[in-house]
């Protein structure tokens, strides 16, 4: 299984939630992307769960979890060139 990457999902930098992707980095954007409602932003934070943290979720490879909700501000969500991709509608194949 590839790295458990924590990404970040900001409405215009006020409603930040925080999602677990058991994929490759790009991938893992992408998945949460198709999960959040369009115009979010998504980045990945750089954190990764070990695995312990990993068995503790139950997550398995290729599985996308939203971990929780913040309604603080991202500190990079107002930053131009921050790596947030901005969401739209997504066809799915």
């Amino acid at each position: 299984m590839d790295a458990i990457h924590i990404v970040a999902a900001t409405q215009d930098g006020k409603k930040l939630q925080f999602w677990a992707v058991a994929a490759e980095p790009q991938r893992a954007l992408v998945e949460v992307l198709q999960r959040v409602p369009s115009g979010w932003m998504v980045t990945l934070t750089g954190e990764n769960l070990n695995p312990q943290e990993a068995a503790a979720l139950g997550v398995r490879p290729f599985e996308v979890r939203k971990l929780g909700t913040s309604m603080a501000k991202h500190p990079r969500a107002d930053k131009s060139g921050s790596g947030f991709l901005r969401g739209g509608p997504v066809g799915r194949s």
